[in-house]
């Protein structure tokens, strides 16, 4: 399944990413830059996670029906917006270009990943009752 791949990658990702901000940028980035690199780092692995789960949850029971592939896509697009414009922010001095237009993808990532948790758990919610019945 593409989902599998797409978060083992993902989660790789966190790994590198986690380790470039710990030993390559500390000393390159104030204190509250890197809090927000970290942060980053943690919702890209977190999210990559989630995208195993529901893809396992989904591959074994199908309780997720037809919203997973929205639920997943939300994930992986909240992973972009989040942490990628998070990450493009931080280092905005290292790479000098001004990303300061791409604030505002921060928090729409962040909405990404509320309504796809909403959906898992409403769609979860339907498939278990459906089930039930």
């Amino acid at each position: 399944m593409i989902w599998f791949r797409t978060a083992f990658l993902l989660l790789a990702t966190s790994i590198i990413l986690g380790a470039f901000g710990a030993h390559a940028l500390k000393n390159h980035l104030a204190p509250e830059s890197l809090t927000a690199w970290q942060t980053g780092v943690m919702y890209l692995f977190i999210h990559s996670i989630a995208l195993i789960l529901t893809s396992h949850l989904q591959q074994t029971s199908g309780c997720f029906g037809a919203n997973f592939s929205w639920i997943n896509r939300l994930f992986a697009f909240g992973v972009l917006l989040f942490s990628g414009s998070i990450f493009l922010l931080t280092t905005k001095e290292l790479h000098g270009v001004n990303v300061s237009f791409i604030g505002p993808l921060t928090p729409i990532g962040g909405v990404c990943f509320i309504v796809a948790w909403i959906l898992a758990a409403v769609s979860f919610s339907l498939k278990r009752k459906n089930n039930s019945q």
